[in-house]
């Protein structure tokens, strides 16, 4: 056995990328010259609704004013004045 016997590898295989709907415009009149971006950012979004339940159940009121809980309350208030977005990574 050779040394280049050994430190062959196997061909990497190609995953699939979804493409959205604008992406895929835009390939079509560019001819595939623009490149979809790697990363992107996802978005969640808590309604009204929700948002009164969480906030009123970390409040720090329920919890003896403990740190935890006045942390919790201005980083859903946060989301909120956001308009109940939150952006992920």
């Amino acid at each position: 056995m050779t040394h280049t016997a050994r430190n062959k590898r196997k061909p990497r295989k190609k995953t699939a990328t979804r493409i959205d709907p604008f992406q895929e415009i835009l390939n079509l009149i560019f001819g595939g010259a623009v490149r979809q971006p790697r990363a992107r950012i996802v978005y969640s979004h808590i309604d009204e609704s929700r948002m009164k339940q969480l906030i009123s159940l970390c409040h720090p009121d329920k919890h003896n004013g403990s740190e935890s809980a006045k942390e919790a309350t201005i980083w859903l208030l946060e989301i909120r004045k956001n308009g109940g977005i939150i952006p992920h990574e």
